[in-house]
């Protein structure tokens, strides 16, 4: 293996990052990382820059911001964080908007995941109930909730499964669901 050199070192979090996605913003290369300390930072990668601070949690509320997932809306890129404050906001990244909010998971969203669904985007969001909520992120509205796991759900993915989004579950009950429409 080629050896690896460290580019840098980002700082701007006062306590554990728990989630890093990379993304496109205008032609240069961008990343947002949730922590423990409630708060999404937005960096430039190239010049090792942080562009904002956006917070999972409201004026007054301890929680960590735990999951991300980054997506494109109408006009822009938008994302999606989930924390322990068992609420999912949707952002736009490019304004570092709040352009609204989820509720219906009864304890912190662990994982997220943004996909095609009909020709719109969903997202699905697993959580501490063992279970896993999908989205629509046209109308922020609960679609469905997919249940089967016997511990909480650590993770989701989704997939292509002959011309359909698919996803696959990973929980503490130590087994990975595969689910279907």
């Amino acid at each position: 293996m080629e050896e690896r050199k460290l580019l840098g070192t980002l700082r701007g979090h006062s306590d554990w990052v728990r989630s890093l996605v990379v993304f496109d913003c205008k032609g240069s290369t961008c990343l947002t990382s949730s922590s423990d300390d409630g708060t999404i930072n937005i960096w430039n990668m190239e010049e090792q820059k942080l562009l904002g601070t956006l917070q999972q949690c409201s004026e007054g509320e301890k929680c960590a911001a735990r999951s991300l997932a980054v997506f494109d809306c109408k006009t822009s890129t938008c994302l999606a964080s989930g924390g322990t404050n068992k609420r999912i906001k949707i952002w736009n990244l490019e304004k570092q908007m709040l352009l609204g909010s989820l509720e219906g998971h009864s304890d912190w969203v662990r994982s997220i995941a943004a996909f095609d669904c009909g020709g719109s985007k969903c997202l699905a969001s697993s959580s501490d109930r063992e279970t896993i909520k999908i989205w629509s992120m046209e109308e922020y509205k609960l679609l469905g909730t997919l249940k089967g796991h016997s511990g909480f759900v650590s993770s989701i993915a989704t997939y292509d499964c002959g011309g359909l989004t698919c996803l696959a579950s990973g929980s503490a009950d130590e087994t990975i669901k595969l689910w279907k429409k």
